[in-house]
């Protein structure tokens, strides 16, 4: 019976010694902050802007972007950004598939968009024509961050603005807490758009370093996380 040949240690791949090691993320208490926020019924979309350079210090070549590729170039206080637009799963250009007219918006917008700051800006593209469409006779983005609930950059498009927040909770009062938000929705109707237009349910988000999230759908009453 010939004898099964054993690697040496030394000669399999020393990932864990060239990667950078990364710890286990904190478990989050029962008391966490949670914030309960409107989910809006319309389309995930995004934001995404990369600073290229000075105004000064660009090139033509630096700003020869393929047209599929859905990049704006926008000149701003000094600096030179490439702005894009993406749907849930894909970069999005304007054009037939451009998620409800996002991309050309962004497209539109580009220069004011720059306000948010460079990296992706997630939010939800909603109103007329999108899904339930709230009766509303325009589109507008709800940003997900809750950084930007006190205040946003001056000079953003009118039509921007953050998901509405229906309350907050700490762990432990979370069933309670959404139970009440759905009912508050189902009986007063969406935050946005025609008065009494019928609300899809709640998102669940944690306050914390690595936050977690969940939707509660008012017509399911069952919680499944995002």
């Amino acid at each position: 019976m010939q004898t099964p040949t054993l690697e040496r240690p030394e000669a399999a791949p020393l990932l864990a010694v060239r990667d950078e090691h990364r710890k286990w993320p904190k478990t989050p208490r029962l008391t966490t902050p949670f914030v309960i926020t409107e989910k809006l019924d319309g389309t995930n979309a995004c934001v995404a802007i990369s600073r290229l350079g000075d105004r000064d210090g660009v090139s033509a070549a630096d700003l020869d972007f393929p047209e599929h590729y859905g990049v704006t170039v926008a000149f701003t206080h000094g600096a030179c950004f490439a702005v894009r637009a993406a749907s849930r799963t894909r970069w999005i250009a304007p054009g037939d598939r451009d998620n409800f007219g996002f991309a050309g918006w962004v497209r539109e917008n580009a220069e004011a968009l720059t306000v948010l700051g460079v990296g992706r800006h997630y939010g939800e593209w909603f109103g007329r024509g999108i899904q339930r469409g709230y009766g509303m006779s325009n589109r507008c983005f709800a940003l997900f961050d809750e950084k930007w609930r006190n205040a946003l950059p001056y000079g953003l498009p009118p039509n921007v603005g953050v998901v509405p927040r229906v309350a907050t909770a700490a762990g432990h009062e979370l069933t309670k807490r959404v139970a009440w938000a759905l009912d508050h929705l189902d009986k007063d109707g969406s935050y946005v758009g025609a008065p009494g237009a019928v609300a899809e349910g709640v998102v669940v988000t944690s306050m914390n370093s690595n936050p977690i999230r969940f939707k509660a759908l008012a017509d399911e009453h069952e919680w499944s996380t995002i």
